[in-house]
């Protein structure tokens, strides 16, 4: 079995040395791809290649569907299971040695940062998140909590039927779309290691909340559940 573990970034140079020093005392069975989404600063020059680590650099920044795509295409053909983890959370290397243990079962697995019927309501991505998370589970016919999260793994087998094109957030709905409809084997799970308080990235999709809606369903009418 041979792991990749993708770890995207953007100007981490402030907490990049901790994070190395971390995932120098993984227990990890997994090579190593850092991706520099379009960085200015110094991270990636603090990365040190060579043996099971690798590094990408983006010219630009291309958000998550863009870091994703170019963790499938150095993945291509060479590894069995692909692992994403958050690298700013400090249970990153946690987070992702539960994803490991949950591919055993799985081919596609997602961990959850908010319980299903959360009821705390104070933070508007909660809001916006319950909102798309609707639109989806009743578009796709699935019934997932955090379809956001970045936590994920999945067998690389899964992806030979998959187009996946999106250059931002929206990578992750057609996943979860394309998955249902191909009915692959996918499990989303709650991990307390990574429950919010607050996401980083909730003003950003409020601002695409109409793009979100309007993405799932169009993609729905390409990739109906079967």
């Amino acid at each position: 079995m041979k792991r990749l573990l993708v770890l995207p970034f953007y100007e981490k140079e402030n907490i990049i040395s901790q994070k190395l020093d971390e995932i120098e005392l993984m227990n990890l069975d997994a090579d190593i791809l850092f991706i520099d989404d379009g960085s200015s600063d110094s991270t990636a020059s603090k990365i040190k290649t060579g043996g099971r680590i690798y590094l990408i650099s983006h010219e630009v920044s291309l958000g998550y569907g863009g870091c994703f795509q170019s963790a499938i295409s150095f993945a291509e053909n060479n590894y069995d299971e692909i692992i994403f983890s958050d690298l700013s959370h400090p249970k990153f290397c946690t987070a992702a040695e539960k994803i490991i243990s949950l591919l055993t079962e799985s081919q596609f697995v997602s961990l959850s940062r908010i319980r299903k019927n959360e009821e705390d309501r104070e933070y508007a991505v909660f809001k916006l998140s319950n909102s798309v998370t609707a639109k989806l589970n009743s578009s796709a016919d699935i019934d997932i909590a955090d379809p956001f999260s970045p936590f994920k793994g999945f067998k690389t087998e899964i992806l030979s039927n998959m187009i996946l094109e999106e250059f931002d957030e929206s990578l992750l709905l057609q996943l979860w779309i394309q998955s249902a409809h191909f009915k692959i084997a996918f499990r989303e799970e709650y991990f307390d290691e990574i429950a919010c308080q607050t996401l980083t990235d909730a003003e950003q999709l409020e601002n695409d909340l109409e793009h979100y809606i309007a993405f799932i369903e169009g993609e729905i009418l390409l990739y109906p559940p079967e």
